[in-house]
């Protein structure tokens, strides 16, 4: 959610920012390569206004300062989630292209400062760290994509960043039992929302770590935000859709969604019947009505 109030919405496949009208859907305005958008995967905004987000394919992180100032910074490929803690301190961790954590200068200036990072000894220390928050003890909770975990880090750490951060209690699970956990936000009253990319949302109680099933949605669910009013939206990186979450568990959709990266082309069909136009589009194979482009199965 930006200071207008409106969703900023990364698309990696699209390489671009949708700013949205949460209402309707309508984008307004949309950043591209042009402002050194290069495949953005998540977004934050800073304490300044600042446009924070991270070209997981390149390994940048890009900031947009409140006067359209843009400006860069190598990390490493594969940067993923980002995030701001209560004292303003940004931190960026790898997923899918690499894995660790980093702190960095929020004016993009100082080197990262590594918290976790990965070793020939142990390429894998978090096991994909995707999208986080921090919670009111400071620490950062967030899922681990590849281990079906929420766990929590601890941010300040001592010692070495090449350590084992589970071994040394700097890293702690939270809860279990997911297949592909994607994304994690708290709520106003400390309750943690998880995403699965099954498809199913949990509320997750960080004292005790019981996990409850709040929702089952479409599969190939990605990031989650809070409105200030307490609102949730979820975007679906699968079906391209964006929804307001409603507390009933129902999806209202916002946009709808539909082909987000198609590529490949074929027709199949007997003798006598119309043939169906089949379209391979990223994640899914579509069945199309050639006529229409309603999309069948």
């Amino acid at each position: 959610i930006g200071p207008d109030s409106n969703l900023y919405v990364a698309s990696v496949v699209g390489i671009e920012i949708a700013v949205m009208d949460k209402e309707n859907g309508d984008i307004s305005e949309r950043l591209g390569q042009d402002m050194q958008v290069k495949g953005p995967d998540d977004l934050v905004f800073g304490p300044d206004g600042s446009l924070y987000w991270t070209n997981i394919l390149v390994g940048e992180v890009g900031r947009m300062a409140p006067d359209g100032t843009v400006t860069t910074q190598f990390v490493a490929p594969g940067v993923n989630p980002i995030g701001f803690n209560e004292e303003g301190r940004l931190f960026v961790a790898l997923c899918f292209l690499g894995d660790g954590l980093y702190e960095l200068d929020p004016n993009l200036v100082e080197p990262p400062r590594p918290v976790i990072v990965a070793t020939e000894a142990n390429p894998f220390p978090l096991g994909f760290l995707n999208a986080f928050d921090f919670g009111p003890d400071g620490r950062i909770y967030g899922p681990l994509y590849a281990a079906g975990l929420v766990v929590s880090v601890d941010v300040d750490r001592m010692g070495d960043p090449a350590s084992d951060p589970f071994a040394d209690g700097s890293v702690q699970v939270v809860s279990g039992g997911y297949t592909t956990p994607a994304a994690t936000k708290f709520d106003s009253e400390g309750m943690l929302t998880v995403l699965d990319q099954t498809g199913e949302v949990f509320k997750v109680d960080i004292t005790t770590g019981a996990s409850t099933l709040f929702a089952t949605l479409d599969t190939g669910l990605d990031n989650l935000v809070f409105d200030e009013d307490g609102s949730l939206y979820v975007t679906s990186a699968e079906q391209g859709w964006v929804g307001e979450l409603l507390a009933s568990g129902e999806l209202r959709f916002i946009s709808s969604g539909g082909m987000i990266g198609p590529q490949g082309l074929a027709f199949l069909g007997g003798e006598g019947n119309e043939d169906k136009l089949f379209v391979a589009d990223q994640y899914n194979i579509r069945q199309l009505d050639q006529n229409t482009g309603e999309i069948e199965n």
